[in-house]
């Protein structure tokens, strides 16, 4: 999920879940867990099978212009971990 013009869409039977104040993503077929931060948990969100990964970008530094730390990298970095636990289609 490097390309800026790729569309992040999720494979079914994902759901976010708050395990001791932790988010999660997780599959209960597959019992696959992904451990999720704040900033992974929005991206999540706007994956939705018609967002551009540039676009989910340009939501999340519209939406956040104080974050401290690289909104693009974040993104790519969340996207990866969904893309090697299954959570995103290919």
């Amino acid at each position: 999920m490097n390309q800026l013009n790729e569309i992040p869409t999720p494979a079914s039977g994902y759901r976010v879940e708050e395990m001791d104040g932790e988010l999660l993503l997780y599959h209960p077929q597959s019992t696959a867990t992904v451990y999720m931060n704040q900033t992974a948990a929005l991206v999540w969100q706007l994956c939705n099978g018609d967002r551009s990964v540039g676009q989910i970008i340009s939501i999340l530094e519209e939406s956040f212009p104080d974050l401290d730390t690289e909104v693009r990298a974040d993104v790519l970095v969340a996207l990866k971990s969904f893309s090697q636990h299954g959570a995103l289609k290919s």
